[in-house]
């Protein structure tokens, strides 16, 4: 059993999956496998993975298209490492990113998951003039959830007892704000951090889920969002006079 799973969704993801992959396998820090779960690719991405002769790579192929959430949480019971670490098949991470955050956990008996500044990048692996900070006082972050995603998945590590102990996993049809509930489920259980320094590079690119949704999902994100606040505003203890939380959630609306 390795102290760290590296865990990376697949689909379709040949354009990238090389750049990502090594990317891990060349971190500074050992003791990792990388998980890649492949979601019934049509392209030779499983052919791109099988052809890396490295025992830390585990690859497991779905004999069904299951979602991203499926796959992610067909990850998180394969996996049985202390830490897990995510990152998406076109982001990469930076040389020292896993041994930077293993130290950091380690450290920090307290914090549930921790994150990272990251630069964004477009297709052909250029910088986009792009900074992406995050908040750092545990705190801050924790008030800012209430209403806005405030970890990078592909730049978070979060320890599996938490997951675990509290039955947290990836919720389905939340049209791309998966990543924003999970993680408020995990701060109900353990402070968020984010490290000061740029441990991730994070794709960006014209097929993202926004700039190809339709009227219909976008008003269903909308709603998915909405709910998400409304989940954290009782989870904290917050009472509002049913006009005074609508005025709220649309102050707060995503961008």
């Amino acid at each position: 059993m390795s102290k760290v799973t590296v865990f990376m969704p697949v689909y379709n993801a040949r354009s990238y999956l090389q750049e990502a992959i090594r990317s891990i396998l060349n971190q500074t820090y050992k003791d990792f496998e990388l998980l890649i779960i492949d979601n019934c690719s049509t392209d030779d991405s499983v052919s791109i993975v099988e052809s890396y002769n490295d025992t830390r790579i585990h690859l497991v192929v779905n004999n069904e298209n299951i979602g991203l959430a499926g796959s992610r949480n067909k990850a998180l019971e394969i996996c049985d490492s202390g830490y897990i670490a995510f990152l998406d098949a076109d982001d990469i991470a930076m040389p020292d990113r896993i041994r930077t955050q293993v130290q950091y956990m380690d450290e920090h008996k307290d914090i549930a998951a921790v994150g990272s500044y990251s630069a964004t990048i477009d297709g052909y692996g250029n910088g986009k003039d792009m900074f992406r900070p995050q908040l750092l006082n545990s705190n801050y972050i924790r008030a800012y959830m209430v209403f806005n995603n405030a970890i990078a998945n592909s730049s978070a590590m979060v320890r599996k007892s938490v997951l675990d102990n509290n039955n947290i996993r990836y919720a389905d049809n939340c049209y791309g704000v998966e990543d924003y509930k999970f993680w408020c489920e995990v701060i109900k259980y353990g402070d968020i951090a984010n490290m000061g320094e740029i441990l991730l590079k994070y794709r960006v690119t014209p097929g993202s889920i926004t700039a190809e949704a339709n009227s219909y999902r976008l008003n269903e994100r909308k709603r998915v969002i909405k709910e998400i606040q409304k989940n954290n505003i009782d989870f904290y203890g917050f009472k509002f006079p049913d006009e005074e939380l609508n005025v709220l959630l649309d102050v707060f609306e995503e961008d």
